[in-house]
């Protein structure tokens, strides 16, 4: 599943519902496939062992905006007192601090998060799948199908007499 144009395996009775990136649900279970800081993994879960799912945002600390921005002024403020001992260590901080600035806006990162057998999470990054809210009807897509399957789960139990009723 590494590669996206390539052929899920698929059980007896299984369609495919929905691909987006490294997701594929079908009507039984939800295949991924997930590359997140240069680990990657590779899975199934059952649909009636999916909990939850959600989008998280991970930001930078702000510590690295408030260091940054200190850099900057430093840099500024030994720029106009030392203009005539070196420039250097003064752009040197400038420099630096805008680095610094320009990481903490640009590491935002979405990861969706969907939660297996009461713990287990699966991360995917936002990055290989889409937009936002394409995610979001993918995950509608996927309850909208799980509720389906434990519905017909409900509906057999309750067609079926209770093991205190065999004997009758």
């Amino acid at each position: 599943m590494q590669n996206k144009k390539e052929t899920l395996s698929l059980m007896e009775g299984e369609e495919l519902i929905i691909r987006l990136g490294g997701l594929s649900l079908t009507n039984k279970r939800l295949l991924y496939y997930a590359a997140i800081q240069k680990a990657t993994e590779t899975g199934v879960a059952m649909l009636k062992d999916i909990d939850s799912a959600a989008i998280r945002r991970n930001k930078p600390s702000v510590a690295l905006l408030i260091i940054g921005c200190i850099l900057e002024i430093l840099g500024i403020m030994t720029l106009r007192a030392y203009a005539q001992l070196g420039l250097g260590y003064s752009f040197f901080l400038i420099i630096i601090g805008a680095i610094m600035v320009a990481l903490f806006f640009s590491l935002k990162e979405k990861i969706i998060r969907i939660t297996v057998n009461g713990g287990e999470w699966l991360n995917v990054s936002l990055r290989q799948v889409g937009s936002e809210e394409a995610v979001m009807d993918f995950i509608n897509k996927l309850f909208e199908i799980k509720d389906k399957i434990d519905n017909s789960r409900a509906s057999e139990k309750q067609g079926k007499p209770s093991s205190l009723y065999d004997f009758e």
